[in-house]
């Protein structure tokens, strides 16, 4: 699987016959989608679990997206995405050389343009804050 926009943007229906019945074009993690399930079950999600229920409203913030080995993260807005290799392996401590930050602002259905140098204050910015949630998760998946 890759972090490709077309395995990125993907619908995601929920149906209950108690939940209202509507479409919202607003972005979601994976992350987003068990907070909501659990509240619609009346079970209170666990303090520790990322992500807001999706089904509320939007959440806001940036989705962000992880897969391979090593570890690669995109994080994402209407506007933008960054892509960046972590050198990490998955789950584990073991980490290789970091790859180089790309953001790209992203044109309708045109090819994303790399805006790396132009909003290097944005690519700081979101850099940080992967590498906190890597920390985060570490201390879950590391114990």
């Amino acid at each position: 699987l890759e972090l490709e926009e077309e395995n990125l943007a993907v619908p995601l229906y929920v149906w209950a016959q108690w939940i209202p019945r509507g479409e919202r074009n607003d972005e979601v993690s994976l992350e987003d989608v068990m907070p909501a399930l659990l509240t619609q079950l009346d079970l209170t999600p666990p303090s520790r679990l990322d992500g807001l229920d999706c089904l509320a409203g939007p959440v806001g913030g940036q989705p962000v997206s992880v897969a391979g080995d090593p570890l690669a993260m995109t994080m994402r807005s209407p506007r933008w995405r960054l892509f960046w290799n972590t050198g990490r392996t998955a789950f584990d401590a073991a980490r290789g050389p970091e790859g180089t930050p790309v953001l790209f602002e992203m044109r309708g259905r045109g090819a994303p343009v790399d805006v790396t140098q132009r909003f290097s204050d944005t690519v700081e910015l979101w850099l940080h804050r992967l590498h906190r949630r890597l920390e985060e998760h570490d201390q879950i998946w590391l114990r």
